[in-house]
C-alpha cells in the first residue's frame, strides 16, 4: 500500500484503530481475497476516503432515522 506520509497513517491508525479501517482495505483485494494482495496502485488515501464516505452516511442516515 502506497502511503505518501509514514506519520499521518500512524495517526490515523492510533485515532482511528487499525481494526476500523482493515474493513475498509477489503474492496481493494485481488480476487480470490483469500490471498490478500492489493490492487497495484492502492494507496492508504483511498482507503481513508471510503472510510470518510461511510461515516458520512452512517451520520446522515442515523439523522434521518432520528426525525422520523
Amino acid at each position: 500500500m502506497l502511503m505518501d506520509d509514514e506519520r499521518k497513517v500512524e495517526n490515523y491508525l492510533m485515532n482511528i484503530g487499525y481494526h476500523r479501517l482493515s474493513g475498509y482495505i477489503y474492496p481493494f483485494y485481488i480476487s480470490p481475497k483469500s490471498d490478500l494482495q492489493l490492487k497495484e496502485g492502492t494507496t492508504f488515501e483511498q482507503v481513508l476516503t471510503l472510510y470518510r464516505f461511510d461515516k458520512k452516511l452512517r451520520i446522515l442516515l442515523f439523522k434521518m432515522r432520528l426525525k422520523r
